[in-house]
This record gives structure tokens, C-alpha cells and sequence, in this order.
């Protein structure tokens, strides 16, 4: 079971955008960089003010349902 609420969830569904930076259950953050047809999640640069991505590829889901049902939800 999730330990996001169905709220959080919901709002991820709902307002997820490029750029966005999310958290997973085990507080790993990446930015959602790539949301059609595939959202793909980077790693974010360590050091920085404003967060930016690494080129790393952290996760890849067929779509927003299916990240926010591994647990990765808008921070």
C-alpha cells in the first residue's frame, strides 16, 4: 500500500508537468522530463539552487498512471 495520500495522487495525476520535480516512496527525486509518449524521470544535478537534471534516466513509465502507481508523486 501507498503512503501517499489519494489526495497527492490525484494531483499528480491531474497536474504534472515538464520540469516537475517528484519524490518516490524511498525520498529519491528526479525531474519528469519527458511526458509523451513515455514519462521519463532524470536524476537531479547535487550542488545547485534550482534543481536540474543529470543524464541520468532514473525511471521510465508508459504513463503518469503508471508512475504515480510506483509511488513517484509531485514533491
Amino acid at each position: 500500500m501507498s503512503k501517499w495520500s489519494e489526495e497527492l495522487k490525484e494531483k499528480t495525476r491531474k497536474e504534472i508537468f515538464l520540469g516537475a520535480v517528484v519524490k518516490n516512496e524511498e525520498h529519491e527525486y528526479g525531474l519528469v522530463m519527458r511526458k509523451d509518449p513515455k514519462v521519463v524521470i532524470y536524476g537531479i544535478q547535487s550542488g545547485g539552487v534550482i534543481p536540474l537534471p543529470s543524464g541520468d534516466v532514473i525511471a521510465t513509465f508508459d504513463s503518469v498512471n503508471a508512475m504515480v502507481d510506483a509511488g513517484w508523486v509531485l514533491d
